[in-house]
């Protein structure tokens, strides 16, 4: 996975990664989004399907958040990027900006589903 620091971040410890992922095969991808400007939010990856091209690549996790898809800048439009998912036939090459601090795994544990085990665990 090719990873860079973002450049607003500073590059220190948990802070926000730009990771470039390139899924292989057509769809389904395995993954769902949620959010973007319909809902103020930031367009994020809630849900990986076990098994799926997504889940499989193990670049791209729940949490991330979609910066670019194939090329092209996202501008938070969840229609947007749906459009450019399905028009990716063969090869889905995106970019997603991962937080690798500890507000940011209570988030994606959350997100998936996990939150119940880790509330139980703590």
């Amino acid at each position: 996975m090719e990873t860079g620091v973002d450049p607003e971040c500073g590059g220190a410890a948990g802070s926000l990664q730009l990771a470039h992922v390139q899924l292989q095969g057509g769809a389904p991808w395995g993954f769902t989004l949620t959010g973007g400007l319909e809902h103020s939010q930031t367009l994020t990856i809630c849900k990986m399907e076990e098994g799926g091209k997504a889940a499989s690549s193990k670049k791209l996790q729940v949490g991330d958040e979609l910066v670019n898809i194939n090329g092209c800048p996202l501008y938070g439009s969840r229609q947007e990027a749906l459009i450019l998912i399905k028009g990716s036939h063969r090869t889905l090459k995106l970019v997603v900006r991962s937080d690798t601090g500890y507000s940011s795994l209570l988030n994606k544990l959350f997100l998936s589903g996990d939150f119940v085990l880790f509330q139980q665990l703590t």
